[in-house]
């Protein structure tokens, strides 16, 4: 229903075929799981977060271009 959501979601499965295994993608509706979205301080959607070994590394809010996306997450994985 989000159209911001509704923008950056292709990107995010296209992202999760390149990456195959190096990256796990989840998607969690924050109406459903409202529990969530507040653990994690989720005011705005989309919520992007980024997770090493089950700890939240860092959260983007907003659709962004693909291009943002592929080098925040290859930032992540080349540390």
């Amino acid at each position: 229903w989000c159209g911001p959501c509704r923008q950056v979601g292709p990107i995010i499965e296209e992202l999760a075929e390149d990456y195959g295994d190096a990256l796990r993608v989840t998607k969690v509706n924050v109406d459903d799981s409202p529990e969530l979205a507040s653990q994690f301080g989720i005011r705005g959607i989309p919520a992007l977060i980024l997770f090493r070994d089950g700890q939240p590394l860092e959260m983007l809010t907003g659709a962004r271009p693909r291009s943002e996306l592929k080098a925040w997450i290859d930032g992540h994985l080349a540390r």
